[in-house]
């Protein structure tokens, strides 16, 4: 029979349950909580299939509504988990805990990364740690055994010493249990064998799928110049829009890794695609970080930059001049190892437009 898991609704009112809940030193598996977005509708992810496919293996738990996620923030401080986000919380969790020990999935890195992608993500972390939980140590359960032995030959001679029974029927006792320790120790390696094949079986599919979706998917693009990048991108990147001067920069760039230019401009389309689609909300800047392009994006330049060079930083879009600060910084030191994309988030159309790709524009370090 298929075991099934039951997702948990957290409400307001069982907020200080669930937080005793985390912080149980009892409590012996991880906790998943998923939480609904700020505007009230569900989280992306499936909290009926997740609870499905960690049966046994985890605490599925779904917050009702953002009053919910936020009362728990107010306990929980930068532990919490809100706005279409997921957390893990392991056993042993303590609110003074590093926040990277409880893994956090931001609602901008599911959508990104598409439901089922995420959704394959948690549970291949559940399942690395879930895999090895009933493998013994060695050593300790030598000395257990040991222990073991010794109590049961001292209660053997108490019992014949005093009469109390037969050593025939202490002994006939003690081989009955003994036969159940066996037969217990022998359900653990079952289980220990069934989690790990439970596993590769998780992982088998994953690669499956993934090569599936590869077979699908375009030849990988491999552009030799910095120009060559941003025409593949043209192509491929519908929510970013090119203005003419980022063609000629990106012709006049001696930069050495174009490669790398068209694989952050197609990172800034996937997160253009998710900010559009959320009709321009959320932290524009927090989700491309989270993408993967992390501290080399910027949405400023500085007010000596401005002052001195601004006119470096504005180009035109729909006949109007604009002070193009945002920017991707790739690499560093001279042209050829460094590169910048300028950038101009537009709500309206929903897109990214590009000013500027390749020599890094001069600022006071330049």
């Amino acid at each position: 029979m298929r075991v099934r898991a039951t997702v948990y609704p957290l409400a307001r009112d069982s907020v200080d349950e669930f937080v005793g809940l985390l912080e149980a030193e009892q409590r012996r598996l991880p906790v998943v909580l998923l939480t609904p977005f700020a505007n009230g509708e569900p989280g992306d992810l499936d909290a009926r299939a997740l609870a499905d496919h960690l049966a046994g293996l985890a605490i599925v738990t779904e917050a009702d509504t953002p009053e919910t996620t936020r009362a728990l923030s107010e306990r929980l401080g930068r532990l919490g988990c809100f706005d279409g986000g997921v957390r893990v919380y392991w056993p042993g969790f303590r609110r003074r805990d590093d926040l990277r020990r409880h893994p956090l999935m931001l609602s901008s890195r599911i959508s990104i990364l598409g439901r089922e992608h995420a959704e394959r993500t948690l549970e291949r972390l559940i399942f690395s740690v879930a895999a090895f939980r009933f493998t013994p140590d060695a050593g300790i359960g030598a000395i257990i055994a040991k222990s073991q032995a010794v109590a049961r030959a001292e209660r053997a001679q108490e019992a014949v010493g005093h009469g109390d029974v037969g050593w025939e029927e202490y002994a006939l006792e003690m081989s009955e249990k003994l036969d159940a320790a066996v037969v217990d120790l022998e359900t653990l390696k079952a289980e220990n064998e069934n989690l790990r094949a439970n596993q590769n079986v998780l992982f088998a599919f994953s690669e499956q799928v993934e090569s599936a979706d590869g077979e699908d998917a375009p030849t990988e693009r491999q552009p030799t110049s910095v120009s060559e990048a941003v025409g593949f991108a043209i192509d491929d990147c519908p929510r970013l829009f090119f203005l003419d001067n980022s063609r000629s920069s990106a012709e006049a760039s001696p930069f050495k890794r174009p490669g790398e230019v068209y694989e952050v401009l197609s990172i800034m389309n996937k997160v253009a695609d998710v900010w559009a689609r959320n009709q321009g909300g959320g932290d524009l800047r927090q989700m491309l970080i989270e993408a993967g392009l992390g501290k080399r994006v910027s949405n400023f330049i500085s007010q000596t930059s401005k002052g001195k060079w601004g006119e470096q930083y504005t180009f035109t879009y729909e006949n109007e001049r604009h002070l193009f600060e945002w920017h991707v910084t790739l690499g560093a030191g001279s042209a050829d190892t460094c590169a910048s994309i300028h950038f101009l988030p537009d709500q309206v159309r929903g897109k990214l437009v590009i000013g500027h790709v390749g020599r890094h524009l001069t600022n006071t370090r330049s």
